[in-house]
């Protein structure tokens, strides 16, 4: 059941970022601009992005700040 419910808000942050990125795409005024596209970045933090060279990274918003986050999980074998 709980599940489902994850299922739902997943489908519904989805839903909500298409209509953010759209509103970017559709505005015509730049001082309109910085806060529909804070919108998209703050509802993109956490996801998974990647460098040009290919490193995963996510990122998290506080306030009006961004923090990047290129930790690997990966167990290092000690020699």
């Amino acid at each position: 059941m709980e599940r489902e419910g994850n299922a739902e808000a997943d489908v519904r942050l989805q839903q909500e970022r298409r209509e953010a990125v759209a509103a970017v795409r559709r505005c015509e005024k730049p001082e309109e601009l910085g806060p529909l596209l804070w919108r998209v970045i703050e509802l993109h933090a956490g996801e998974q992005f990647f460098t040009s060279k290919q490193l995963p990274f996510t990122y998290t918003v506080k306030g009006r700040e961004l923090f990047c986050d290129r930790k690997e999980n990966r167990s290092r074998r000690l020699r």
